[in-house]
This record gives structure tokens, sequence and C-alpha cells, in this order.
């Protein structure tokens, strides 16, 4: 915490894909962010006071943080979900993630991912918090909205991002952050 992580977003993307539920979508819950609201002012302290209240902070994050994932552990421990399920989990979590351009269907992800589709759609809900459909959606939303920042065409985002049609591709980018494709791409053309 001394030194600033120069690729920070280069690691929380590696985070993101290679973790349970414990950092979903790579935020902090509201206690983890009034910890690391601390750091922000630390023109109060002397050399040696900052050092200590940087590692009292950074104690209280840790803590905090490892006491979040135990309880997240115990809830997986509760759901009875043996190394293979998991391990097809994160198989299906990496194929909605790798493959999410292509017209993807659960009987197709159970398949690739070596389970039942009954078992994938149970424990996958119960593993992630969301289901492959809202899994799905998510990452297709958020690639196009790094597209959107390069300035390509609705129709073609649309399309890398695994939409036949432009305007289904709109009407989900409105739900999920309310405002049109159109009108997201206009703000980076004034840049």
């Amino acid at each position: 915490l001394a030194h600033p992580i120069e690729d920070i977003e280069e690691h929380m993307n590696k985070l993101k894909n290679s973790t349970y539920n414990i950092f979903h979508d790579g935020k902090i819950d509201p206690q983890q962010f009034d910890i690391l609201k601390h750091f922000k002012n630390l023109n109060n302290y002397e050399d040696s006071f900052k050092n200590l209240f940087l590692e009292s902070k950074t104690t209280d994050l840790i803590y905090y943080t490892i006491e979040k994932i135990a309880h997240n552990l115990k809830k997986y421990m509760d759901l009875d979900i043996d190394i293979d399920k998991i391990n097809s989990l994160e198989k299906a979590k990496s194929i909605i993630l790798n493959e999410f351009q292509t017209p993807l269907s659960i009987k197709e992800i159970a398949y690739k991912s070596a389970i039942n589709e009954c078992y994938l759609k149970k424990y996958f809900k119960a593993f992630y918090g969301v289901t492959i459909y809202e899994m799905l959606q998510k990452h297709r939303m958020e690639k196009a909205k790094e597209l959107l920042q390069k300035r390509m065409s609705i129709k073609e985002i649309a399309f890398k991002v695994g939409y036949r049609h432009s305007s289904s591709f709109s009407k989900t980018f409105v739900k999920y952050f309310g405002i049109t494709p159109a009108k997201y791409n206009k703000k980076f053309k004034k840049i």
C-alpha cells in the first residue's frame, strides 16, 4: 500500500477471473470502503505515525477481508459441493467469460464443463451468486461498454458481444446502464 500499483486494472481483472464469489464483480463492501477511506488523508501524521497508522488500517482491512472470505467459504461448504463440481463450475464460468460473443446454451455449457445441466443451474447460482444468464449478460454489457469507448458502431459492437440484432442489444444496454449505447458513444466522441 505504500507504493502505488501501476497496472492495478490488470491485477483486478486477474483477481476477478480467478476467485470465487469473494470478490464478485470486483466491488468492495461498505466496511472495506470505510477502512480504505482512511488512506486518503495522511497529511495529519508524521512519518513514523503515518507508517503505524497505515499498518493498523492495513491489518484491519486484511482481518475484515479474511472474515468475509471465511464466511463465504462456510456458505460454500454448507452447499456440500465436491471438488469435481467446483471445477466444473469454474470451467462453466471460464466458458461464459471467454465465449460470450457466441450463442451459448446451458446445455452446451454443461456439456463442455462436464456437469449435468440441472446441477449446473442449481450450483452455479449458489456458488457465484448469479445465474448463468445474469453473468453472461453482465459480461457482455461490460465488454460492450469498453468497445463503445473505442468509437465502434453500435451494430458492430452488438455483433461482437453476441447479439444478432442491435435493437435487443440497445434495450439490454439501457437496462444495465440507464443510457442508450448511442448516447454513451457520443460522450467519447466529444473527448
